[in-house]
């Protein structure tokens, strides 16, 4: 193979990758200072854009879908996603787990029979990660357990911060960016959200994200499964 055609081919495939540049837009929420898990908010910023690229949904013509797990002071919180619908936000999302940036975060906004809200550096609801997502609103309805994009009045303004519905929504249905759904904790959500009094929205004292992890669905399985076979044949030879 030709230089010209070596180019030509890494050319495509850096087409193929995505841009972190070309999916996000700035945001009036810079990242400066520390988050209140004491890490650096320039730094997480700068891991997730080396993170963003190797985020993909396809793989060799097969699906690559992702788990993410909220380990929470309440219990744990299993999340699969729909980046067929938003892929700028799931990106995002896993993006900023990886690079550490929900470890240590609270539920800020907990309000019973609706929803608990977290992902803000600030603990406030005034944070973000220092860029914005355009929005991708779908046909899928906020039900209970339903994962989708906090914002401004701005439909373009969804950054990190996050709601898992308590209870279905059906007036958010359309207008903000649903992107995932609990698989397992839907008891941790009803005990995150009892953290706020009735007729408040303020937890008393809010459930913290002590870590929130992610991994490719299947992976785990798969590396034991091939863990077995070298065993049983390391025993057949023994």
């Amino acid at each position: 193979m030709t230089l010209t055609a070596l180019a030509v081919v890494g050319a495509l495939l850096a087409a193929d990758k995505p841009d972190f540049s070309k999916e996000t837009l700035p945001s009036p929420r810079e990242a400066t200072g520390k988050s209140i898990n004491g890490k650096s908010m320039s730094e997480m910023l700068e891991k997730v854009k080396e993170i963003w690229p190797t985020i993909v949904f396809e793989k060799d013509g097969k699906k690559v879908e992702y788990v993410a797990t909220l380990d929470t002071d309440d219990g744990v919180i299993e999340i699969e996603f729909f980046p067929a619908h938003a892929p700028k936000h799931v990106r995002s999302f896993i993006a900023l787990i990886k690079a550490g940036y929900h470890d240590g975060l609270i539920f800020h906004r907990c309000i019973r029979g609706f929803m608990n809200q977290g992902g803000c550096p600030q603990g406030n609801g005034r944070g973000g990660p220092g860029y914005a997502l355009p929005a991708e609103f779908n046909s899928i309805k906020h039900e209970k357990g339903i994962l989708s994009a906090a914002r401004s009045q701005d439909p373009d303004s969804a950054g990190s911060q996050f709601f898992l519905c308590v209870a279905d929504a059906p007036f958010l249905d359309g207008k903000y960016t649903v992107f995932g759904r609990v698989t397992k904790g839907m008891d941790v959500l009803d005990k995150i959200v009892e953290r706020s009094p009735p007729g408040s929205e303020r937890p008393n004292p809010p459930c913290k994200v002590k870590k929130a992890t992610v991994k490719i669905k299947g992976e785990a399985a798969e590396k034991k499964s091939d863990a077995d076979a070298k065993k049983t044949e390391s025993e057949k030879k023994g």
